[in-house]
């Protein structure tokens, strides 16, 4: 699982050995994101003793985790949520070259949408006119 936040990008799978109170390898390409996301339910230090850094890995920085931990650092980031634009937050919150990796993401899940998608999209839009806005007042 791939998880973008305002204070940055970590993937998340079962590791190859789950055991209790390890199920989860939460792992990234930048230190300071794991560390922020970590950072909002325990201590820096905390978060020092756990975190393994490895060189040679594509993920450098992983920690082991509890699925019950990682659903507590989900929960935290989503209860800072408090902005309209997500890249706009980004670019404020990691600074710009992170932002602008952010938008040509953002740019590539264009791909997933299909013709088909659009007109189910547009049907569904129609359905809901009247309902409220339908894209939010971001743009996105």
């Amino acid at each position: 699982m791939w998880i973008f936040t305002q204070d940055g990008y970590i993937s998340v799978v079962q590791h190859f050995n789950p055991t209790p109170g390890a199920e989860l390898l939460m792992r990234s390409r930048s230190g300071g994101h794991l560390y922020d996301l970590l950072c909002l339910v325990i201590t820096e230090e905390e978060a020092d003793a756990r975190v393994l850094v490895t060189e040679d890995h594509d993920y450098p920085y992983r920690v082991l985790v509890s699925r019950e931990f990682f659903a507590e650092v989900v929960a935290a980031s989503m209860a800072r949520l408090d902005y309209s634009n997500f890249k706009n937050r980004c670019a404020e919150t990691l600074g710009r070259a992170d932002a602008r990796v952010l938008g040509e993401i953002w740019a590539a899940t264009h791909d997933f949408t299909h013709n088909e998608d659009l007109k189910v999209m547009t049907d569904l839009k129609d359905r809901v006119k009247g309902r409220g806005p339908f894209e939010d007042e971001g743009g996105v």
